[in-house]
């Protein structure tokens, strides 16, 4: 029997990272994306990436939603994104997510 995912969600924890870019990241972030990406897919295979997401116009910012027990979920990705590290990153957030399942 497979779950859905309000019973998965119920018992799951999620947390949102939030980034702030710097002006003009269309153009900055070209020696960094691929790194960038394929660490989303490393931690997607992992199971502690849920989703991502860059904002669109202006495209200012991006969401990431991790699972796990606590925001700690969350620091491979900080220690590891290349975004970060060659500061194309302003500044960033990570709230706990309230899933609320409508199933």
């Amino acid at each position: 029997m497979t779950r859905s995912f309000a019973q998965a969600a119920k018992n799951q924890k999620y947390y949102i990272l939030m980034y702030d870019y710097v002006e003009g990241i269309l153009e900055k972030r070209t020696p960094f994306r691929a790194g960038h990406l394929n660490l989303a897919k490393e931690l997607h295979a992992k199971g502690t990436m849920f989703m991502i997401g860059a904002y669109a116009n202006p495209p200012d910012g991006a969401t990431f939603i991790f699972k796990g027990d606590s925001p700690a979920v969350c620091d491979e990705w900080l220690k590891r994104d290349p975004y970060l590290a060659n500061k194309l990153v302003t500044d960033y957030r990570i709230r706990e997510w309230c899933v609320v399942p409508l199933e």
